[in-house]
C-alpha cells in the first residue's frame, strides 16, 4: 500500500485522524496527538472558559466537499497563537505556550473516525488544523475519503462534530459541537472532465470538480505512478494566479489495479473563473541525485521545481 498526506499551508499544525498515515508538513514540530478525556459538551456557537481561558466556535459550513469549522480563544495574558509551537533542540521536545492548541480528538456522530469509517486508512476522514485570521483562531477543514478510490462512502448529508480540545496549560478538554447540514448551493458545478496526460509510462487524468462558492475539489487518477517519482501539483487560475490548496491526500489502496487517487481541495474561485491549469512539478532535492531527504530551496528560501510539462492540463470549472 503506497499512501500519502500532502498537507500545505504556512506552519499548520496538521491532524491526521488517519492515524499512522505519512504526515508532510514540512514542519519541525510534531502534529497535535489524537485522543482526550470527555467531558460535557457546549452547544453550538456556545462558550466555554477554563482557567480564564475561553474557547468558542466561530463561522462553520458544510459544503460537500469539506466541513470548516472555525475556533476562537480569548483570555488575558496569552502569548503566541494557537496553533504555534517551536521544537527545543536542547530538550528535543515540542514547545507550546499556555493556550495553544496541543491535541484534538474528533467524533462524527457520536464515533470515533474508525468506529465510524472502519480500520483501512484509506477509507477514513483526514483533518487538517490550520492558523486562523489572528493569532486567537484557528480553522479546522475535515474531508472524507470517497474521492480516494471508486466505491467509498461519503459522509451523510448531516454531520454532527464533536471536538474535545486540549489546550496548553489547562487541564481539562474543551468540549463543543456543531451539528451542520450539507448545503445545496445553487450555483454548485460538477463536472468529469476525464481529461488525461501522459509523461512515459505514468498518466494523469483529471475525473472529477465539484465546485461551490466556498470551496473547489479536484480528483486525480493517476497510473503507473511510483512512490520515488510522485510528481507534486499547482493549479492555477486563468488569469494565471495560483489557487492556494487548502488539504490534499492520495491513496492506490482502494483500487484493485493499483491506480493511484488523488483527492485535492482549493480555495474558492472567484465566480468569473471559467478554467483552471494543473501545473505538475518535481521537486529538486538539496542532495544531487536523491529521491528523499531535505527539498533544495533557491535565493528567495522558495522549493526548487522542474516542470512536466506532458502533464500540464486546462481544466473547465464552470
Amino acid at each position: 500500500m503506497n499512501q500519502w498526506i500532502r498537507i500545505t499551508g504556512i506552519a499548520g499544525l496538521a491532524l491526521s485522524l488517519l492515524g499512522a498515515g505519512l504526515a508532510d508538513d514540512n514542519r519541525a514540530g510534531a502534529a497535535p496527538a489524537i485522543g482526550a478525556a470527555a467531558q460535557k459538551a457546549a452547544p453550538a456557537g456556545s462558550t466555554v472558559t477554563q482557567d480564564g481561558i475561553s474557547l468558542s466556535l466561530g463561522k462553520s459550513f458544510y459544503d460537500g466537499n469539506m466541513i470548516e469549522i472555525n475556533l476562537k480563544r480569548s483570555g488575558k495574558n496569552l502569548s503566541g497563537g494557537m496553533t504555534e509551537s517551536r521544537w527545543d533542540a536542547a530538550s528535543e521536545s515540542l514547545v507550546m505556550n499556555k493556550g495553544a492548541i496541543q491535541n484534538i480528538e474528533v467524533l462524527l456522530n457520536g464515533k470515533t473516525i474508525r468506529a465510524s469509517s472502519g480500520a483501512r486508512l484509506s477509507s477514513q476522514p483526514s483533518a487538517l488544523l490550520s492558523p486562523g485570521a489572528n493569532g486567537d483562531s484557528a480553522v479546522l477543514r475535515l474531508s472524507d475519503a470517497s474521492w480516494l478510490g471508486p466505491k467509498l462512502a461519503a459522509l451523510p448529508d448531516t454531520v454532527r462534530v464533536t471536538l474535545k480540545v486540549s489546550l496548553e496549560g489547562i487541564q481539562k478538554p474543551y468540549t463543543l459541537e456543531a451539528s451542520l447540514q450539507k448545503q445545496q448551493p445553487k450555483n454548485q458545478t460538477v463536472l468529469k472532465p476525464n481529461i488525461s496526460k501522459r509523461d512515459g509510462a505514468l498518466t494523469v487524468t483529471a475525473a472529477k470538480v465539484n465546485r461551490t462558492a466556498t470551496s473547489v475539489r479536484l480528483q486525480l487518477i493517476m497510473k503507473q505512478v511510483k512512490p520515488e517519482s510522485m510528481p507534486m501539483f499547482e493549479v492555477y487560475d486563468d488569469k494565471e494566479m495560483l489557487v492556494e490548496t487548502l488539504m490534499s491526500r492520495g491513496s492506490d489502496d482502494n483500487s484493485k489495479n493499483g491506480d493511484f487517487y488523488y483527492d485535492i481541495h482549493l480555495k474558492p474561485l472567484d465566480p468569473g473563473v471559467k478554467s483552471i491549469t494543473l501545473k505538475p512539478f518535481y521537486p529538486e532535492y538539496k542532495e544531487p541525485g536523491a529521491t528523499s531527504g531535505p527539498y533544495k530551496l533557491d535565493g528567495n528560501g522558495e522549493l526548487v521545481k522542474k516542470a512536466v510539462k506532458a502533464l500540464e492540463m486546462n481544466i473547465p470549472v464552470k
